[in-house]
């Protein structure tokens, strides 16, 4: 018995791919927009399709879903080996924005650490290159030897050199974590505070890298997150968040008070907690500087006024950090993340001399 044709159409359909459209010519315009044409016109058939360059059809596809998906910087149901397709070719063709949603969304996915520095390394993601690293030099006792090849071997002699320089431990007393960031720790140590930091998260050379920081989490996902740290009542949170909200343009008009509002359920969840709020760093790679400066002048507004009600929360400048600080246009390179430590560092000194820190 033949098969209905309406059921070879599907069968045809589903191998053509989500994006396959016949090709339908007004004659009319034929002429106006036709190019020379030759035996093998590329994009004329099957037989002879468009080819892209350092593209595969899945990658391609990938990236097609999110630029014909209305409300494309909304989370999407992509797989990981999808996003990271759409990576490759948004890198390639320079899409900043498109880029900028893999990034986010692929962390979001938290890759291994070994993906990311492959990851980071490969598509110029610093962020992901120094998160791996740390967290590879963190557990090279148990790092396998597939994963090293994976790195291949220069890579991992020098993970092993920074893991023997790095083997410093540090007393602890204090608990404090970092919600959205990661928290200081040499300067507190230097003037001779001992610290407990806490946290799902390691990041950081440190020793204690514990923190409830979250690479490319927005201000209502890191109020997410901290929920199990509260519960340990820490002493300080240091809180840097908005710079994803400001670079996806998410609900800008009420960042500073949704931030706000995880002010006030830290003080809820752990009343004797001091608080450190930071402002945004500079954000030139997408030209959202300006939503930066207002959400940093609103949200420093929103801060003194809790500061000025009795509430444990201390407003923290971080405008020493310029663009040249910056390692892409977004995260911090190391005079950069010094310049965030030595904020916090000097902010928590400052709440201790003040009785706000016991």
């Amino acid at each position: 018995m033949a098969d209905d044709p309406s059921d070879q159409n599907d069968k045809l359909n589903a191998q053509k791919g989500k994006f396959y459209y016949d090709i339908v010519v007004i004659q009319a315009f034929k002429d106006m927009f036709s190019l020379p044409q030759g035996p093998e016109e590329e994009g004329a058939s099957d037989e002879c399709p468009i080819k892209l360059p350092g593209c595969t059809n899945d990658e391609f596809e990938s990236l097609l879903e999110i630029l014909l998906t209305p409300g494309h910087l909304s989370p999407l149901n992509l797989s990981k080996d999808q996003w990271i397709g759409a990576l490759h070719l948004s890198t390639m063709w320079e899409m900043p924005e498109v880029r900028s949603l893999c990034i986010n969304e692929i962390s979001l996915l938290e890759p291994s650490a070994v993906d990311k520095v492959k990851l980071g390394t490969l598509y110029k993601v610093s962020n992901w290159v120094v998160e791996g690293c740390t967290s590879l030099v963190d557990d090279s006792e148990n790092l396998a030897l597939e994963a090293l090849a994976e790195l291949g071997w220069e890579t991992a002699a020098k993970i092993a050199w920074i893991s023997r320089q790095a083997a410093l431990a540090l007393p602890r007393a204090k608990k404090l974590t970092g919600i959205g960031s990661i928290p200081p720790q040499t300067r507190l140590a230097d003037d001779g505070v001992d610290t407990d930091f806490i946290g799902s998260v390691k990041s950081g050379i440190m020793t204690d890298n514990d923190n409830e920081g979250h690479s490319g989490a927005t201000i209502d996902q890191i109020s997410a997150f901290a929920d199990a740290v509260l519960s340990e009542k820490p002493q300080v949170v240091t809180l840097l968040a908005g710079t994803n909200d400001v670079i996806l343009n998410r609900d800008l008009a009420n960042a500073p008070n949704r931030l706000i509002q995880l002010v006030d359920k830290i003080t809820l969840t752990s009343p004797d907690t001091t608080i450190l709020v930071g402002s945004l760093t500079p954000l030139p790679f997408f030209n959202r500087q300006g939503a930066v400066d207002r959400f940093n002048a609103a949200l420093q507004g929103l801060v003194l006024s809790k500061a000025a009600a009795g509430q444990r929360v201390v407003w923290v400048s971080m405008a020493a950090v310029l663009n040249a600080d910056l390692a892409d246009g977004v995260h911090p390179n190391v005079v950069g993340y010094a310049k965030i430590g030595q904020a916090w560092a000097s902010s928590f000194l400052n709440a201790v001399e003040n009785g706000l820190i016991k």
